[in-house]
């Protein structure tokens, strides 16, 4: 978690974070209500089968998720909440997952869903996402 007041995604890399830990999903939990923040999240997406999937991020403001080195949704900004889908090629198997947000004033909500092509986008499972590959 980061503290800061931005009007677009900071690079998360030149800031000092102010408290880092392990979650098994995406969310903003205790964060709720708190204002000029930022989070970075990483960790792992294990991938049962060979796929298109769907990815739906929802946030209130800015965010942005990339598997690999590729940015699959970029909804950077001050907006409210905005939902984006963006889809993705994925072979089974492990694949690092960066998601970045952050909240000036307002609400404060992020958001992911995913599934494979076709199939409805749902919150994504603890079992899928992991700290390490």
């Amino acid at each position: 978690m980061f503290e800061g007041d931005w009007n677009v995604l900071p690079d998360f890399d030149a800031l000092r974070p102010l408290k880092s830990e392990s979650r098994a999903n995406v969310g903003l939990y205790a964060e709720r209500g708190a204002e000029n923040f930022g989070r970075r999240i990483t960790g792992y997406l294990s991938i049962p089968r060979d796929d298109v999937y769907a990815f739906v991020l929802t946030s209130d403001d800015g965010s942005r998720i990339s598997v690999g080195d590729m940015v699959v949704i970029d909804n950077d900004g001050l907006h409210g909440a905005r939902r984006k889908r963006g889809v993705i090629a994925l072979a089974a198997g492990t694949h690092p997952i960066k998601i970045e947000y952050f909240n000036k004033t307002g609400d404060a909500i992020l958001d992911l869903k995913l599934a494979p092509a076709g199939r409805t986008p749902e919150r994504a499972p603890d079992s899928i996402l992991q700290h390490l590959p």
